[in-house]
């Protein structure tokens, strides 16, 4: 039914216990009204006010009065408007909480509780069943609503002053420290398939350059303690094979730049000068074992070959 179709009632509801009024409209009977405003505050649900009221005196400890009949909702709006002030019912001279034609605009001690209220039934829920509601109403999303939803997020932060942006980034960041978002993180991540993930890693690797990835992982580095870094380097090293570890240092050396490299020898003489005449002995030896390993190794995986090309190789 259309609006031009339906007639709208202004009501009053007056406790006659009180003499408190509440103003209303409605497109049912004044009696049908009442019985909706009763089964809700059987409920604890409508207005807080006149539910408490109801609660509180009885169903029928109420006067009912029809205040004015028009014929659309604009009318309806002005004339409950008129009402609620003329009467004077609204909280704390009556049960009205709003000044009436469909605006809400609570007093802020009223909605102060209101907040505190859904927010202590919202901390009561377990996380993990708030989460499956979520993850069940954003999966019921179509493409359209999302489209929609982002337009509408990126338009409220654009007309946002630098004053409400910097508040709410305030807000997120005293809610989502780094621990919650890197466990985010590790969720999205852990979802994805691993033709998703190498998908991922793939772009983000053509999008970097060289000297990008030189500036984020020195950054990494700038970030982690002495100890965390030698702790990273010993178990990348575990990780890789010889062969890995030699080619790394190659493609190390080959991005350093003549600066970096006397740089590099500079540190290496002052740590050199710290040691004692044994330590500095201990190295070398360690030094000179290492070289002749891997020379006597090569020799080895040498002869092994020639062996296999030629049977009689060394015979």
């Amino acid at each position: 039914m259309g609006d031009e179709k339906r007639v709208w009632t202004i009501y009053c509801h007056t406790c006659t216990v009180t003499g408190k009024k509440y103003v209303g409209q409605t497109v049912k009977t004044t009696e049908a009204r009442w019985v909706a405003h009763v089964w809700d505050a059987s409920r604890g649900r409508g207005c807080a006010a006149l539910s408490r009221a109801i609660r509180k005196y009885g169903g029928h400890a109420w006067i009912h009065e029809v205040l004015a009949t028009v014929s659309s909702r604009a009318e309806a709006n002005a004339l409950e408007i008129e009402w609620i002030g003329r009467l004077g019912s609204r909280s704390p001279g009556g049960y009205n909480l709003s000044n009436g034609g469909g605006v809400l605009p609570h007093p802020p001690e009223i909605h102060a509780k209101m907040v505190a209220r859904v927010r202590a039934a919202q901390a009561a829920i377990p996380t993990a069943v708030r989460s499956a509601r979520a993850a069940k109403y954003w999966a019921a999303y179509t493409p359209e609503q999302w489209a929609q939803h982002r337009k509408k997020m990126v338009d409220g932060w654009r007309a946002a002053s630098p004053e409400q942006k910097a508040e709410a980034v305030r807000k997120r960041q005293a809610v989502y420290t780094p621990e919650r978002a890197s466990e985010a993180r590790r969720k999205v991540w852990a979802s994805r398939s691993p033709e998703a993930r190498s998908a991922i890693a793939k772009k983000i690797a053509a999008s970097f350059t060289t000297e990008r990835r030189r500036e984020i992982a020195l950054q990494h580095a700038a970030a982690m303690s002495p100890e965390q870094r030698s702790e990273n380097s010993r178990k990348a090293n575990a990780a890789q094979t010889p062969e890995q570890r030699s080619e790394k240092g190659r493609r190390w050396h080959a991005l350093q730049t003549p600066e970096q490299k006397q740089k590099r020898r500079e540190v290496c003489i002052e740590n050199n000068r710290r040691f004692t005449p044994e330590q500095r002995a201990a190295a070398g030896r360690k030094s000179s074992k290492t070289r002749f390993r891997k020379r006597f190794l090569k020799e080895v995986e040498r002869l092994r070959c020639a062996a296999i090309v030629d049977p009689g190789y060394g015979c």
